[in-house]
């Protein structure tokens, strides 16, 4: 039986997939924490009578003195306040994470064609046009610009269709029940963000198919982040696909293959190509490799401040938790 090869993604996806991979497992550690120690306090509770939680052998120092407060408040009440928190902040930084992966996207495509933008309408001033060629990079110029201009500030509805409608990813047409679960997972994270984590009231006017039934007061589980999280990867690997073939093409696999070079200073072009492969599941050939090598020594150009996480690449060990098929 053979596995069915993944496509190939982008930088700014495997980037985003990091991003993603640390708030899940934030909030994994957290939930298994907060489940560790409330099984741990009901053992000591039955031996002994502790009026704090400092006042177990041992634990009058930092952290447990911060806060002043019983077992039973600690593996109770707080405990449904603070695991709701965490579930607040996990999907208001998975949303954090996929608006980075818009911006870096869609300014890693516009740098590599920019003619992917020549219907958008864009104005620029000669002057300011005049002072970018004459002292700098016009290509970082206008990507930055596009970004700056289309996305920031923007709802994830009006990045996404922006996105959609200039790259051709067919996200609203090809998968409307992705876009639409994402304008819901928006709504939530906006009334998280203006409510101070406490949505009970309003998720169902948000999204009464999902919370409706959630009775008395509708709550927000661990499932809901997982779901948040999926939703993200998915739609974002849709978009990825796309841009791929459109715009980044082999540029990114080159692009890593050099940078772990100048970095690492890795010349051997079978550990590079299995490193690439690896991260974007690129078929980048030991060939390729040898000659993204050469013109970097022509050259010479900088490490490119934006891929900060190669490092991460390198580990024999680096999970990257995707969704299950």
């Amino acid at each position: 039986m053979t596995t069915k090869r993944q496509q190939q993604t982008s930088l700014a996806f495997f980037k985003f997939k990091l991003a993603l991979t640390a708030e899940i497992h934030t909030a994994h550690y957290c939930w298994t924490a907060f489940e560790y120690s409330s099984r741990w306090w009901k053992e000591q509770l039955k031996t002994a009578n502790y009026g704090l939680t400092t006042d177990f052998p041992g634990d009058s120092g930092r952290p447990f003195s911060s806060i002043a407060v019983s077992p039973t408040t600690f593996i109770g009440a707080r405990r449904e306040q603070s695991e709701a928190a965490v579930r607040g902040n996990a999907i208001i930084n998975i949303h954090t994470a996929f608006e980075t992966y818009l911006s870096d996207t869609t300014q890693r495509a516009v740098f590599l064609k920019p003619m992917l933008i020549k219907d958008s309408g864009l104005q620029i001033e000669a002057g300011e046009l005049a002072r970018v060629i004459d002292t700098g990079n016009v290509r970082r110029y206008l990507a930055d610009l596009v970004a700056e201009k289309y996305l920031y500030n923007k709802s994830h509805k009006e990045m996404v269709q922006w996105i959609d409608r200039q790259f051709k990813c067919g996200i609203e047409n090809g998968e409307k029940t992705l876009f639409t679960s994402w304008k819901h997972w928006s709504d939530i994270r906006n009334a998280l963000i203006h409510a101070g984590r406490e949505v009970s009231q309003q998720l169902v006017s948000i999204w009464p198919e999902r919370f409706g039934t959630r009775k008395p007061s509708p709550k927000l589980d661990n499932c809901d982040v997982v779901s948040c999280h999926t939703t993200a990867y998915r739609l974002a690997a849709a978009m990825d696909r796309q841009i791929v073939r459109v715009a980044v093409g082999d540029q990114d696999a080159s692009l890593l293959a050099r940078e772990l070079f100048v970095r690492h200073g890795i010349t051997d072009s079978g550990e590079l190509s299995r490193i690439v492969d690896h991260a974007l599941s690129a078929r980048y050939s030991k060939s390729k490799v040898e000659h993204s090598l050469a013109l970097q020594r022509r050259t010479t150009a900088d490490p490119c401040k934006e891929f900060d996480f190669t490092d991460e690449m390198l580990q024999p060990t680096v999970e990257v938790v995707e969704p299950s098929p």
